[in-house]
């Protein structure tokens, strides 16, 4: 267990880099709620929920890198926790304040991948339901 411990403070700039971006994530959400007249507590419950995965993923990332014995595992959860929370800030914001043309584009092909891919998987579930 120390030795875990030991992991999690080596990670701790990345961590408390991962809490402020999930802090500007639910106070973008939160503002752009009330703008919307969209406030609800479940909505806030779940978003709050999903930020507490957030963390017990990255817990899961030390705990690999520690079972595996690499030194990368935690990292790479942190990292894509980061770049996922900063991309639902801009997603709050982007309605309401001017986001360059660039970081535009990359979003739009964000979205254009994801949802390509929900649609093949959709596809893919509705081909192994009819068997």
């Amino acid at each position: 267990m120390n030795e875990i411990l030991k992991m999690i403070q080596e990670e701790r700039a990345l961590i408390y880099v991962l809490t402020i971006v999930i802090m500007l994530d639910v106070i973008t959400g939160v503002v752009k709620a009330v703008i919307e007249h969209d406030l609800k507590s479940c909505k806030f419950k779940e978003g709050i929920l999903k930020k507490l995965y957030d963390y017990i993923l990255c817990l899961i990332g030390v705990c690999l890198d520690y079972v595996l014995k690499v030194e990368y595992a935690s990292e790479m959860c942190i990292y894509a926790m980061i770049a996922m929370e900063m991309y639902s800030c801009i997603e709050n914001l982007r309605d309401y304040i001017p986001v360059p043309d660039e970081i535009q584009k990359l979003l739009q092909t964000l979205d254009n991948s994801y949802e390509g891919k929900t649609v093949e998987a959709e596809k893919k579930m509705k081909g192994s339901g009819e068997k």
